[in-house]
Parts: structure tokens; C-alpha cells; sequence
């Protein structure tokens, strides 16, 4: 038996074996005593020897730290909430980001894909996101009449966002710039531009200050409810909007103030004889005031009941009625992970809008503010959207119209770079001061395809139909396809 690694045992070691081996009076003694000097000769190399067990087995001790539990916070789950309807995967750093990872399991569309998003160029404190998009379109019904007149429809659009990096605090700046160029009707052209700065201030404890400015044009869709089917170019308007709120948390109690004051300034038009059309009747002020309560029952859980007080004042009256109104909306439900399958919000309440003409019959109904998301495997989701609120309406006839919105979406995961999704929507819109009542029926089906970390490939497809019992606004279909492309960094 040898005891020896590489030069471990020198000479004089060797000598104390064989003194020890001579004076042993049986093998095993000599046995023995050769481990003995293999063991002190070999010195580090030699494992410690095992720890000695105790007699009676000590309880653990108690962790000097406790173990923070998740609670999810007011403001997060309303971006969660309140993603766009555009059927996109979400982008790193964005208000969708959280939903990956904020409950058991993910959706199709809000499943992390680090091999396919992009990361972002770094600038200091900020992380800038830019991407490039091209849709080419067919529109077949391009005015929305009972005509079908259709037309190719080119639409570029370049956006950037940049987020924050802190460990404490939010800033996140965003600017959007969109164009549509048609080939044979360029009466319907025109530019778009959003440009936005949200911040987010931690106070203390899990305590936050918001603040939100807003300043966009917008071209309004002619096929748009309420809107003006006779006008010789689509009606555009600019928005600025200012929102102040703040959050108070308190063990499971949540709390939340927002104020919001918006202005929409809509520009001026021509008939179709190319006679001018008035929009200054259109201009009007909102004011917002909205509080929730809210009490986690778990983790992923909230009852919450939120008051939200409307004032909308139009800067001219022109017309048989004055359109200003006072309106209240009271809401209760459950919103975040409903069931393990099921997440989300259910709200339901009553929604009541007085209008300040005495001729004007008072508008409550129902109040509806909800979207679920049912997680039907790892790979099939499908979410059901249900809003319903009073809108400004382009009638002067009319004060407003109560507008209630049903959707329902499935995606699926083909392959884990192929999403494929369906939607149909029914919506309806009943005016006040007028009989008028219209209806929309949609339906639609896509792909997007991630190419690699910063190309993505989608196509669209989507028929609608308008019925209305207003004779001035018949009956109309429309159809659009689409196939786009978006580079980003």
C-alpha cells in the first residue's frame, strides 16, 4: 500500500515510518503507524475530520431579518390594467414590463422574450428605447359611407421612449410621430404627434407622488362614433392634459387622489362643396377628480371602491341645447389575481351625468369598467374588455352619448416567436337629446412574427359594420388589411 502523492513524504519521514513499523507488534499496529506519517506528511491535503453530532438535535434559529411578502402596489396594477388594445408584445422598461412576473404564470402577450426585445441604448440615467414602424393598408371603405370607395394607405411612424434607471423615483419621456399618406384620396392625409413626460416621486414608506403631461394631435377616424360624415377632410384636434395624484399605503390598505384637467381644441373643416365647418361648438374642458380605496385580502388580491367626479364645460354654445354637464361615477369589484387562471379587474357601479340644460334628460346607467384575463393554458389566453362612459359628441343636437364597449380576444403561442390573434367587439352608443342610437359589430385575426431582438413582422385583418337609425348616417361595412414592419433598438 502506498500513502505517497508527489513528493509528499520526505526522507527523514520515511525514516520515522520504518522506526514505527519495527517497533508495532502486529500488522495492524504497523498498518497504523504507516497512516499516521502518511497523514502528517500529507498535512493540508488530509480532509478535515467530520464534526461530531451533538446528543440532542437544536432547532434552527430564528431569521434576524423578516422575509419581505409582495404586495402589489395601486399604480402597478392599473398600468397592468390599462395596457393599449394594439395586440403587441410588451417592451423592457415599459408600463406592461411588470405584468410578466407580477403573478402566477403569464399571458401570451406579456410573457418575457429576452432572445426577442430589445434592450435599449444607455444615456446616463436614462435607458432611450427608439424604434422605426411602416403598415402599408388597405382601407376599403376609406369615408365610412354606405359607397364603398377603398384606397392604399402607406402610414411611417417613429417613436422613441426614455425610462429612468434609479433604484428610487420614475421618469419616463415618450414622443410619437406618425404620417398618412393614401394613393388616390390625399384629402385623407395628414400628420400625428404625441409628446408625453410621466414622473413617479417615492415618499416614504411605499408612499408616491405622480405627475403626467400630455400634449397630441389627432386625426379622428371617420368611422369614428359620433362623428361628422360630411366633412371634406377628417377633423383633426389638439389635446393637453395635465394629471396630479398621489398614493398612500398603509399594511393593507391602499389610498389614491388623482386630479386630471384635459383640453381639446378641435380645427375647423370644409364640407364637401368646400364650404367652411365650424368646430369651435366642439372645444371643451374636462376636469377629473378620482379616489379609491382599497384593502388587500392577499398578496394578489384587492377590493377596492373608487369615486370619480366629471365637470365638462364647452367654450362656445351653438345649438338648440347647451352641452355642459356635471357627471359622477361610483365603482366597486376585486381587481388582480381573481383566481389562479383568472386576473385582472371586475368593476361594477352606476354611472350618472346631468347635463345643466333642463331640457336635457339626466343620463344613469349602469357603470362598467373591467378587463379579464383568462389564462386558458401556457400558451392560449384569452381577455375579455367591458368599458362604458359618457363621450363628447360632434351632433349639436345632441349633449352627449353614453358609449359601452365589449371585446373579447384570444392569443396563442404557435411557436415562441409566432403570436397569433383573434377579436370580435360590439359597442353601442345612445345620444341624449336624440333618438339616435348606433351600433358597431368587429371582427379581426393577426400574427406577429419577432424576427430576432429588433425587427417584427405583423399582419392585420379587420371588418366592421355601422348601424344607425339616424337617416343622416346609414348603414356601413368597411375592411382593412395590413402588413407592417418595426426596427427598434
Amino acid at each position: 500500500m502506498s500513502c505517497v502523492s508527489a513528493n509528499a513524504i520526505s526522507d527523514v519521514g520515511m525514516n520515522e515510518a520504518a522506526s514505527r513499523v519495527r517497533r508495532s507488534r502486529s500488522p495492524i499496529g504497523a498498518l497504523g503507524a504507516v497512516l499516521a506519517v502518511c497523514a502528517s506528511a500529507a498535512g493540508a491535503q488530509t480532509p478535515p475530520p467530520a464534526p461530531q453530532m451533538p446528543t440532542q438535535l437544536q432547532p434552527p434559529p430564528e431569521p434576524s431579518v423578516e422575509v419581505e411578502r409582495y404586495d402589489p402596489g395601486l399604480e402597478d396594477v392599473e398600468r397592468a390594467l390599462m395596457r393599449e388594445q394594439s395586440a403587441a408584445p410588451i417592451e423592457p422598461g415599459g408600463p406592461r414590463a411588470a405584468e410578466a412576473t407580477r403573478y402566477r404564470g403569464s399571458t401570451v402577450r406579456g410573457r418575457e422574450r429576452p432572445d426577442y426585445q430589445p434592450v435599449g441604448l444607455p444615456a446616463g440615467a436614462f435607458t432611450v428605447f427608439p424604434r422605426l414602424d411602416l403598415d402599408v393598408i388597405y382601407d376599403a371603405n376609406v369615408f365610412a359611407t354606405a359607397r364603398e370607395r377603398g384606397d392604399l394607405l402607406l402610414r411611417p411612424q417613429a417613436s422613441v421612449r426614455a425610462d429612468s434607471n434609479w433604484s428610487r423615483h420614475k421618469l419616463t419621456f415618450e414622443g410619437l410621430l406618425n404620417r398618412r399618406e393614401y394613393s388616390r384620396f390625399t384629402t385623407e392625409n395628414g400628420t400625428e404627434y404625441r409628446l408625453s413626460a410621466q414622473g413617479r416621486l417615492d415618499v416614504a414608506g411605499r408612499s408616491s407622488i405622480e405627475a403626467r403631461a400630455v400634449r397630441e394631435r389627432a386625426i379622428i377616424d371617420r368611422s369614428a362614433v359620433g362623428e361628422l360624415p360630411n366633412s371634406l377632410r377628417p377633423i383633426r384636434y389638439d389635446l393637453s392634459l395635465g394629471s396630479l395624484g398621489g398614493s398612500l399605503r398603509s399594511g393593507r390598505v391602499t389610498g389614491r387622489l388623482v386630479g386630471t384637467f384635459s383640453k381639446r381644441d378641435y380645427h375647423d373643416g370644409q364640407t364637401l362643396a368646400g364650404a367652411p365647418l365650424d368646430q369651435q361648438d366642439r372645444d371643451f374642458h374636462r376636469t377629473q377628480i378620482r379616489g379609491e380605496l382599497g384593502y388587500n385580502i392577499t398578496s394578489a388580491q384587492e377590493l377596492f371602491v373608487s369615486v370619480q367626479l366629471d365637470r365638462q364645460r364647452y367654450r362656445v354654445q351653438i345649438g338648440p341645447i347647451d352641452r355642459d354637464s356635471n357627471g359622477i361615477e361610483l365603482l366597486g369589484g376585486i381587481r388582480g389575481e381573481i383566481t389562479p387562471l383568472i386576473r385582472g379587474q371586475l368593476a361594477l357601479g352606476m354611472l350618472r351625468q346631468n347635463f345643466l340644460d333642463p331640457s336635457v334628460r339626466t343620463a344613469t346607467s349602469l357603470g362598467l369598467d373591467t378587463r379579464l384575463e383568462w389564462l386558458v393554458t401556457e400558451l392560449t389566453n384569452i381577455t375579455l374588455t367591458a368599458r362604458r362612459e359618457v363621450q363628447n359628441s360632434a351632433v349639436r343636437a345632441s349633449a352627449a352619448y353614453v358609449g359601452t364597449d365589449f371585446r373579447l380576444q384570444a392569443d396563442h403561442e404557435l411557436l415562441r416567436n409566432l403570436l397569433l390573434t383573434a377579436d370580435v367587439a360590439f359597442s353601442t352608443a345612445d345620444y341624449r337629446a336624440s333618438p339616435r342610437r348606433d351600433k358597431t359589430y368587429e371582427g379581426g385575426a393577426g400574427a406577429d412574427w419577432l424576427i430576432n431582438r429588433n425587427m417584427r413582422a405583423r399582419f392585420r385583418l379587420n371588418a366592421s359594420k355601422r348601424t344607425s337609425n339616424d337617416p343622416g348616417r346609414p348603414v356601413f361595412n368597411d375592411l382593412r388589411t395590413s402588413i407592417g414592419l418595426s426596427y427598434a433598438l
